[in-house]
């Protein structure tokens, strides 16, 4: 792995900064440590997200090989192995650093647009789906009579429905009539009326 693109992560544990970056050395350890290939790490720690606490801790401190003290990195290990919560907090900051020197940045740039349009089509779907909050509101309170209460207890279902209701007993829903079929005499009737139009 020569000419690695290192990438430093700032994160920060009891009020102190640090920084998180994995180059060749901090890789190795962690291969050691693990016992396993740096991909096959990748594969477990940032794609499947499936690995032991311990484990993290192991890479969380590799990844301060580089930029900080034995001294500093034993304070960071002591402090993550009281509290858990704290690896877990800074979890996703750590799987970027130790990806993001891994990946092609042609690669990195393909996931970050296409990400960036499903984000673009998911707010947009979202944004379809909205519901008209304040009408919904000024029917509930004029036009049903609900109280604040009734309304904030009541599921859009529930609105829908004495609303679709409401409408109903006041003749507010227009039924279309049904069309009938031309037969016999009325469709040679209505053929003949547009015949006279087309000539």
């Amino acid at each position: 792995m020569k000419n690695l693109c290192n990438f430093a992560c700032e994160t920060k544990i009891d009020g102190k900064n640090y920084k998180l970056e994995f180059d060749n050395r901090a890789y190795g350890t962690v291969e050691n440590l693990l016992d396993k290939g740096t991909f096959k790490i990748f594969q477990c720690f940032v794609l499947d997200n499936n690995t032991k606490l311990q484990d993290c801790l192991e890479i969380f401190c590799a990844g301060l090989i580089k930029n900080h003290s034995s001294e500093e990195i034993e304070a960071v290990r002591k402090a993550l192995d009281e509290n858990p919560a704290i690896l877990h907090k800074n979890l996703h900051a750590l799987q970027f650093a130790y990806a993001k020197p891994l990946i092609l940045p042609e690669v990195a740039k393909e996931v970050l647009e296409k990400n960036n349009r499903l984000k673009k089509k998911d707010e947009k779907n979202e944004s379809e789906l909205e519901f008209d909050w304040v009408s919904m509101y000024a029917a509930a309170r004029s036009i049903l009579g609900w109280s604040d209460e009734e309304f904030f207890a009541a599921t859009p279902r529930k609105y829908y429905a004495h609303y679709f209701a409401y409408c109903k007993m006041h003749n507010i829903l227009s039924e279309k009539p049904a069309l009938n079929p031309l037969v016999g005499k009325e469709a040679i009737k209505c053929l003949s009326q547009i015949a006279g139009k087309i000539r």
